[in-house]
């Protein structure tokens, strides 16, 4: 395809042979073109609701869909509004538009994604995230996800990638996991509540949005918008789930659930990243992680750099973060969909 008719997106460098791909690339082109309008009514559906909790299934095209999962776990705060609908809508048709996405959601502002009691929230935030991640998978029973499935997620939704393949039912296994910028150092609440500022923030989050050169990203953020967005989410971050989950991420054991992901998925691969200047990852903490995991093989630690690489904030870039799952996928060894 010619590459000249439309704007290239600005990712890390180490993203660059997948940003290369014909799927990739067509896809990007044609949401170039694409409205709020559309975005809302082809990747916004109602959400699932189940006894545990929530989340919401982006279901392929017929023609296209192959049977297979994928579960993409947010990060903390974070619901299905048009920026994430936009981020995962993306994601799906860039690179596994053969895969029924399921999103596992958190508490926003609109609406509450979990079901977690007083004694379970007091648990999280003694640093065991087990019950969490154990409700989290309860909720893809209930969907009915099934086979091997591709898991993936940033920050908390790391750490949710993670639990969900240690605590993972007999109705799927994990084939790949993308674990990216995960809270992986133990601190105080509050201190993980300043390295999330000092690796994000206003200006960090609109460059890696405009570097995805996808214009209705920005449309969905205009600066009234994600200023608004900001407030919102500054009063979810205080539900009381929220509270215990940032808690929990800045205390639990990371080495252990490393460990021991990768003992309940022995067929699964690995991929941990950390984005150069992020305060939120140490990469030589998850080399450490890395230490706990028997095959080494099916592990790869990555550190992203270069242009795009915006810290936390990189997530913020759409094709950036698809193209995280599309790396994990391809040092799998996965095949993707032409």
């Amino acid at each position: 395809m010619n590459t000249s008719e439309y704007h290239l997106p600005t990712v890390p460098n180490q993203l660059l042979p997948d940003m290369a791909q014909d799927q990739f690339l067509e896809a990007h082109e044609r949401w170039q073109s694409l409205s709020l309008d559309d975005v809302s009514e082809r990747y916004m559906p109602d959400p699932t609701a189940t006894e545990f909790g929530s989340a919401t299934v982006l279901r392929p095209s017929k023609d296209l869909d192959d049977g297979s999962y994928a579960v993409i776990s947010l990060a903390h705060g974070q619901e299905m509004k048009p920026p994430m609908a936009i981020r995962l809508g993306f994601l799906q048709d860039a690179v596994m538009p053969n895969k029924t996405v399921v999103v596992m959601t958190n508490d926003g502002y609109h609406g509450k994604s979990n079901v977690l009691s007083r004694d379970t929230m007091a648990e999280i935030t003694a640093g065991n995230m087990l019950p969490f991640y154990e409700q989290k998978a309860r909720i893809l029973d209930e969907i009915g996800v099934e086979g091997e499935v591709v898991l993936g997620g940033w920050s908390l939704g790391a750490l949710t990638t993670l639990g969900l393949a240690q605590v993972a039912s007999e109705q799927w296994q994990a084939a790949a996991l993308s674990v990216d910028e995960p809270p992986n150092v133990r601190r105080t609440s509050s201190q993980l509540g300043s390295d999330f500022l000092k690796s994000g923030g206003w200006s960090l989050q609109r460059a890696a949005m405009a570097e995805s050169a996808i214009p209705v990203l920005m449309e969905a953020y205009t600066k009234r918008r994600m200023a608004l967005d900001y407030a919102k989410f500054g009063i979810a971050t205080q539900f009381p789930a929220n509270k215990a989950l940032q808690a929990g991420m800045a205390t639990h054991d990371f080495n252990k659930l490393v460990e021991e992901a990768a003992a309940a998925q022995p067929e699964a691969f690995i991929k941990m990243s950390q984005v150069i200047g992020s305060l939120i990852t140490s990469y030589d903490s998850l080399e450490a992680a890395a230490q706990g995991v028997e095959d080494g093989s099916r592990l790869a630690i990555v550190q992203y750099d270069g242009p795009g690489s915006r810290r936390h904030s990189t997530v913020d870039n759409i094709s950036a973060h698809a193209l995280t799952i599309a790396h994990t996928m391809r040092l799998a060894g996965l095949d993707q969909p032409a």
